[in-house]
């Protein structure tokens, strides 16, 4: 990790039912993603629907968690308490391939001679202070 300690923080995490299934994988270190089981079709954000056909009939997939960044912002503020410490840290959209772009923490210095899109990435996951999985994208 390049200088984000989240082993020092508390992340308060209070999901949606739809994405539940993302968290408890989380927390055993694996990254599922939604898939729709009539046409296959994989995507993000988890919700109760295919965003390609409409089907409800939804299964949670294990993904390796490789991907693209697709775009990113270095925060320098933040309203959320939690992330204050943080300051400044970057998040990304993650192309996952397949459909599923997701946001995340970014672990790189906050640089934008060092931070990228199209930089190559790998989800790894770190405990927080309050005993928690967080899903961390890291340069690979």
């Amino acid at each position: 990790m390049t200088g984000l300690d989240i082993e020092a923080m508390d992340f308060p995490i209070s999901p949606s039912p739809d994405a539940a299934p993302f968290w408890d994988a989380v927390e055993r270190g694996e990254l599922v993603v939604p898939r729709c089981v009539p046409c296959h079709a994989s995507f993000w954000y988890p919700r109760n629907l295919c965003p390609t056909c409409g089907a409800r009939d939804i299964e949670w997939v294990p993904h390796p968690g490789a991907g693209i960044v697709h775009a990113f912002c270095i925060h320098h503020h933040t309203s959320l308490p939690h992330l204050r410490e943080l300051t400044p840290f970057v998040t990304a959209l993650v192309d996952l391939g397949d459909g599923v772009r997701m946001m995340g923490l970014l672990d790189i210095e906050p640089d934008p001679d060092t931070v990228r899109c199209d930089l190559p990435v790998q989800l790894r996951f770190t405990k927080s202070a309050d005993d928690r999985q967080i899903p961390v994208f890291v340069p690979s």
